[in-house]
């Protein structure tokens, strides 16, 4: 496959459909500030068209694939307080505009929706010139990536804390033995949220004009 850098409005007339073989859909998360969390999901489906004045890409990944190396993991972000797979089980994304950038850059700007919550999103990345496979498909390259706040879309972890118990001596009553009895107040429970974000959605596709996109 060659190297060469297409602009978008030099993606050969067509539409593109994903190969889930030569393609993926990732992310990376920073946590607690001393690592990079990476994951993948296994299952997702997409389209370019380009048979319109500038392409659009569209796309779903299966939320209940997820995978980030680490089963319990995987487990909790399907679980309600994070994706919510059961009742959610797919992201989607589409693409409403493109534009070029310096440096052969392309952005596209769109709208991802997580948990059934749709916002804004814009990526950025390069398109590739493919060129023909064996099998005589015309294939290019795309690859884009993207920063969204999980927050946003229902999918801070919440964590309940108890503060401690402040201990209030009791006086003793008149005439009576000294003693160093204490009574306890309430314990009040407060909810915080952590705030890590989800730093980079990755989307990286090698597209063909027939039956196939590649999509990373």
């Amino acid at each position: 496959m060659s190297t060469s850098i297409l602009s978008l409005d030099a993606i050969p007339a067509g539409t593109y459909n994903i190969d889930p073989a030569h393609s993926n859909v990732g992310f990376e998360v920073r946590h607690m500030g001393i690592a990079t969390v990476r994951g993948t999901f296994h299952k997702f489906q997409g389209t370019i068209d380009a048979t319109g004045d500038a392409p659009v890409l569209q796309g779903a990944v299966e939320v209940a694939s997820v995978d980030t190396g680490e089963s319990n993991r995987d487990a909790h972000l399907a679980s309600a307080e994070f994706f919510d797979a059961e009742n959610q089980p797919q992201i989607t994304f589409h693409s409403t505009a493109g534009e070029p950038l310096d440096g052969n850059q392309v952005r596209l700007t769109g709208e991802i929706t997580i948990k059934g919550i749709t916002k804004p999103i814009e990526l950025t990345g390069v398109v590739a010139e493919g060129g023909a496979d064996p099998w005589g498909n015309e294939r290019i390259g795309l690859e884009l990536s993207g920063v969204i706040d999980r927050r946003e879309f229902d999918c801070a972890r919440r964590r309940t804390t108890r503060r401690c118990c402040a201990r209030q001596p009791r006086s003793p009553r008149p005439g009576s033995r000294s003693c160093s009895m204490t009574a306890s107040t309430a314990c009040p429970t407060t909810t915080r949220t952590t705030t890590p974000t989800i730093r980079m959605v990755r989307y990286s596709a090698c597209a063909t004009r027939s039956p196939r996109l590649i999509w990373s």
